[in-house]
């Protein structure tokens, strides 16, 4: 089924998730079947197994981050200057923004892998009465090509996804560098077992952190796109359960 999926940067991804992978040394292995190939878009559906059961189902859907060739339908879009188009919403440029030290929360594994800024603004609004929910965001830059994310031990909780959402909205720029913007906002947490949503928008980045003001432009913000957004429906569920089904 290769053959059918194009280029990763030129794919618009849309999948729907249902996911109960285990922590354990077994290879899962994939089987996927198309459901529709279309002039614009292919819809496949896909399963990953482990132990010979289905541990995640996907929905995909792969097209072109462009207009079609030959599409005689008018071009319909909503970017700046418009008053009216989504702006990155992180406040401080990443030439000049706060960074965390060390980085990422210790109760990553991963935080020693990346830089990542602080966003005051967003943060004073989390904790107040109103109906707009939790939310923050912060630039992130990797300083490794490591790509560890292990649950550290000890780890009291684990989010068990229950369904996800991913759609790739632009291509990356090519005078992007490492570092993107990461917004995110919850609204509910509720029974039964901590079941909360989350939503996530990816950007691209006017430079890397750290590299000073000389980096700053007029005009910044509107000249970012938005990689990608992603929704995540998932229980919090202790730690434990998954660490001994991995000894199984």
């Amino acid at each position: 089924m290769a053959k059918l999926i194009p280029q990763p940067s030129r794919t618009k991804g849309i999948s729907e998730k249902k996911l109960k992978l285990r922590t354990t040394q077994k290879d899962p292995r994939t089987k996927a079947d198309p459901i529709k190939i279309g002039k614009g878009f292919t819809n496949l559906f896909a399963e990953l197994l482990q132990d010979d059961q289905v541990r995640i189902s996907s929905h995909l859907i792969f097209g072109r981050l462009a207009p079609l060739p030959g599409d005689p339908t008018p071009r319909m879009t909503l970017s700046p200057p418009s008053a009216y188009a989504r702006r990155v919403p992180l406040h401080r440029h990443p030439a000049t923004a706060p960074i965390i030290s060390p980085g990422v929360r210790p109760v990553f594994n991963f935080n020693k892998h990346y830089r990542v800024t602080q966003e005051p603004e967003l943060a004073a609004g989390n904790g107040t009465r109103g109906t707009a929910g939790g939310g923050g965001g912060a630039w992130l830059e990797p300083l490794t090509d490591e790509a560890e994310q292990e649950c550290p031990g000890g780890a009291q909780s684990w989010y068990s996804t229950m369904v996800m959402t991913l759609e790739f909205k632009f291509p990356i720029p090519r005078s992007s560098g490492r570092t993107v913007g990461i917004f995110t906002s919850g609204t509910f947490i509720n029974d039964p077992r901590g079941r909360h949503d989350t939503y996530v928008e990816v950007w691209s980045a006017p430079s890397d952190i750290g590299v000073g003001e000389t980096a700053v432009r007029e005009g910044w913000r509107d000249k970012q796109v938005c990689l990608a957004v992603a929704s995540q429906m998932a229980l919090t569920v202790s730690a434990e359960v998954n660490m001994r089904r991995a000894k199984m």
